[in-house]
């Protein structure tokens, strides 16, 4: 026959097993805690260190857009100090009264001066309307042909009007060359937009990481405990049924 517990050995039993439990609870709490303000630091310290990895290079492109449809190919030339040469230009068929150059954010650093072929063969009269910097798609320096018109330094094998681009008596091979200024006004434009994009760009993927890291540790630690939790429950079962 089993031995029957006296009511004061068995409310002593009951005072431990609370103080076991309280001292559990606590230092559960702490643990938890610690865990939590620990993951936040980690989830921090890995967001910093992303803000320091490079983003994607940006899509620079130079767009001129002429009065009419034109069948031809325009060419875009780049000095870097060394003069015009082929290998340094741009080529883009002329579409939709537009020819695109997909110039590159590492060229446009380089650029000291620009000339543009608008056009590869003799034409009839034609203007340009305008020419626009895009970066990722989006125009963030544009200048109307009245606005380029002072930029121009001279014109080869046709003739410019003096208050905008508007051209006449278009020859083989005609060219226009612009200052110095224009080329310097547009890598300003381009680095100063590349450098805010960028910012927002590691900004909002620091935000993202930090959350993230922190979310996923956490649902980790709640799943352990849920688990710690089941595992008590059965636990205690069976130290009842024993008895």
């Amino acid at each position: 026959m089993s031995k029957k517990k006296t009511p004061l050995l068995a409310s002593k039993e009951t005072n431990l097993k609370l103080q076991n439990n309280n001292r559990k609870n606590f230092f559960s709490t702490i643990i938890e805690s610690k865990f939590r303000k620990y993951t936040v630091l980690l989830a921090l310290f890995i967001a910093i260190i992303t803000i320091f990895i490079p983003v994607s290079k940006s899509k620079v492109s130079i767009c001129v857009e002429y009065d009419k449809q034109l069948t031809s190919v325009a060419q875009l030339f780049y000095d870097t100090g060394s003069g015009y040469m082929e290998e340094n230009s741009f080529k883009a068929e002329v579409s939709d009264k537009k020819a695109e150059f997909i110039v590159g954010e590492d060229t446009i650093s380089k650029i000291n001066r620009l000339r543009l072929d608008p056009v590869a063969e003799q034409q009839d009269d034609f203007a340009i309307k305008e020419i626009c910097v895009k970066c990722n798609g989006k125009n963030i320096l544009v200048y109307s042909s009245g606005a380029l018109r002072k930029y121009v330094l001279s014109v080869s094998n046709a003739v410019i009007n003096e208050k905008n681009l508007k051209l006449t008596n278009i020859q083989d091979d005609s060219n226009i060359y612009f200052s110095e200024n224009l080329a310097s006004n547009l890598k300003k434009a381009v680095e100063d937009k590349i450098k805010s994009a960028d910012l927002v760009t590691k900004m909002f993927r620091a935000i993202i990481i930090f959350c993230s890291i922190v979310v996923v540790l956490l649902f980790a630690q709640y799943i352990f405990k849920r688990n710690n939790r089941i595992k008590e429950i059965f636990r205690s079962f069976a130290e009842k049924n024993r008895l």
